[in-house]
């Protein structure tokens, strides 16, 4: 058999090996390793974000994002831990507390988590659109206390839409294990879980929770971008000057929100696309566990490289996180050193060759007046000889017309010393 058809072979497996080797690779190593430094990062941004410089209503919701994203963090790590810990002969799935924390909060946690995050940078983007679409309003409607009302809000919504899954999604069972002479605690899906009122819950929520946060960012940061662009332009008609300090913190904001966003939206939409293709039949095939799996690693990447993502998008970002940690001053120096003298270098060379071009122009040009003058020399003598009577007048006016240099002011004594004799 070829390669082509192995692989094939391997992805349309339906073997339970296959996908518990995907599953443990994905969740039991991957994954732990991104938790930990979304931790990190997360941490880290909160430290960054409770600087006197970043104090602005709309760093509230930064770090609003921070705690949501730190939380969802935590509460993957736990899960993972557990999980593992009861896949490799754990006494954890002893315990009739394991129990509960599976049924009811493992998942339910994670997901709100999630969401509230998600909300969050709906927020975000909502405030962002009237502070650049309808400006004049913007002082009168932003505040601490709208901000506060919002975040609040943001964390309410995915609390309350998975209420109903905390309760009845998965039920206890218990068995007894005669060899050990302990009883073994897990969970199993609930018998409403395949009712109609449970799909119409079930997608209600995916379409409030997930499907509607990205139509709402993409509209919100389409119009955002198209007004900042015309804002931008207006700015520079109307003054040549540089930008003000209002406008330097809003372009911060910007990017900030911008790269949020398109990481959200990148990080999301697989997630989404698993959720629409999710299947009884599909779960059992390996090329949809493989897709499932990094469908899902995205989603947590995305609340993992929040601080990473702001690192990269707002110098202002990047100087206050030098300031707090000066540790780092040394290697941010040396790599702006570096990058100045590649600036430098490649300014001397372009500079270099600017010099050779407007030496060799110069050159071309002395040439070619040389050659001129020589012609003009030429037929003058040649008119000396078949013109003898307006020789004076030919002669002094090509020496009137040409006293730029000695040598052409020699010549022209010559032709009349010439013309005299």
């Amino acid at each position: 058999m070829s390669l082509s058809g192995q692989l094939w072979k391997m992805v349309n497996s339906t073997s339970p090996n296959a996908a518990a080797t995907v599953g443990n690779i994905a969740y039991c190593y991957v994954l732990p390793c991104i938790c930990a430094i979304g931790i990190v990062g997360n941490i880290t941004n909160l430290m960054v974000l409770a600087s006197r410089r970043l104090r602005a209503v709309s760093y509230m919701y930064l770090r609003a994002l921070a705690v949501a994203d730190l939380l969802c963090m935590l509460f993957v790590l736990v899960f993972v831990s557990t999980e593992y810990l009861a896949k490799n002969g754990s006494s954890i799935n002893q315990y009739k507390l394991y129990q509960i924390y599976q049924c009811h909060l493992m998942l339910t946690l994670i997901n709100w988590a999630l969401g509230a995050g998600v909300y969050v940078v709906v927020a975000l983007s909502l405030e962002r659109y009237i502070s650049i679409v309808f400006p004049m309003h913007f002082r009168t409607w932003n505040s601490p206390q709208r901000a506060t009302r919002a975040i609040v809000i943001a964390f309410l919504i995915p609390a309350i839409f998975y209420v109903p899954y905390a309760i009845t999604r998965y039920k206890g069972k218990q068995r007894f294990d005669l060899l050990q002479n302990v009883t073994i605690y897990s969970m199993d899906d609930h018998p409403i879980y395949t009712t109609f009122y449970w799909q119409i819950y079930k997608w209600t929520r995916e379409a409030i929770l997930r499907f509607l946060p990205i139509i709402i960012l993409t509209v919100l940061n389409i119009q955002i971008m198209i007004a900042f662009r015309k804002r931008q332009k207006m700015f520079q008609q109307l003054t040549n000057k540089r930008k003000e300090q209002g406008t330097q913190k809003d372009d911060t904001l910007m990017y900030m929100l911008g790269g949020t966003v398109l990481m959200s939206l990148v990080c999301n939409i697989p997630a989404a696309i698993n959720l629409l293709l999710i299947d009884e039949t599909l779960k059992k095939r390996l090329d949809y566990q493989i897709f499932r799996a990094v469908a899902n690693i995205l989603e947590i990447t995305n609340h993992a490289s929040q601080f990473y993502v702001f690192c990269a998008c707002s110098t202002d970002y990047r100087t206050t996180f030098l300031q707090k940690f000066p540790c780092f001053k040394t290697d941010y120096a040396n790599r702006d050193r570096l990058r100045s003298f590649v600036r430098r270098t490649q300014s001397v060379i372009q500079k270099q060759g600017s010099v050779e071009h407007t030496t060799n122009s110069k050159v071309w040009i002395m040439f070619k007046n040389k050659f001129q003058r020589d012609s003009l020399s030429h037929h003058s003598r040649k008119f000396s000889r078949h013109m003898p009577i307006e020789q004076d007048t030919v002669d002094i006016q090509l020496a009137s017309g040409e006293q730029s240099t000695s040598g052409e002011m020699c010549e022209a004594d010559t032709l009349i010393n010439t013309v005299s004799t």
